[in-house]
């Protein structure tokens, strides 16, 4: 999969002034390889943790439940 970063669509409700000035880059496109809804692409980003991150997640619910959380 090949992912590239491109310019702010023109339909973008972003001011363009602000886009300018900003001090980052985060539009890039990508082709699928199956068709997908909203909702499947937005699990496949963001529904996921490092493991680093499962790691704090499991120690903060034990955590919590000792206090009856």
């Amino acid at each position: 999969m090949t992912v590239e970063i491109c310019k702010i669509p023109r339909e973008s409700l972003l001011d363009p002034q602000a886009v300018v000035s900003a001090d980052f880059q985060d539009s890039y496109r990508t082709a699928l390889t199956r068709p997908a809804s909203v909702s499947d692409l937005f699990l496949a980003v963001f529904d996921h943790h490092p493991m680093w991150m499962k790691g704090l997640l499991i120690v903060r619910n034990a955590l919590a439940r000792l206090f009856g959380l």
